[in-house]
C-alpha cells in the first residue's frame, strides 16, 4: 500500500521464480518495464539502439536455466 492507495506495480510486470543468491532455495522476482517516448538528451538512435541491443542479450542470459 502507498498511505490508503494499493501498490501499483505497473501494466507490464511478470515474475520469476530463480535462486538469484545461490542459497538452493527459489526467490521471487517481479519486474516492471516501461518505454521511452524520446530519446535522452544527447543519445543518439544508433546508441538507443545498441543499448537497448545488449540490455535484452543480458536479459536474455539471466533468464536462461
Amino acid at each position: 500500500m502507498q498511505g490508503d492507495k494499493p501498490l501499483s506495480i505497473g501494466d507490464h510486470r511478470d515474475s520469476y521464480f530463480a535462486d538469484w543468491d545461490g542459497d538452493g532455495k527459489l526467490d521471487l522476482l517481479v519486474g516492471d518495464s516501461d518505454r521511452l517516448r524520446s530519446l535522452p538528451e544527447g543519445m543518439t538512435r544508433e546508441e538507443s539502439e545498441k543499448g537497448l541491443a545488449e540490455w535484452n542479450k543480458e536479459m536474455s542470459e539471466l533468464q536462461k536455466d
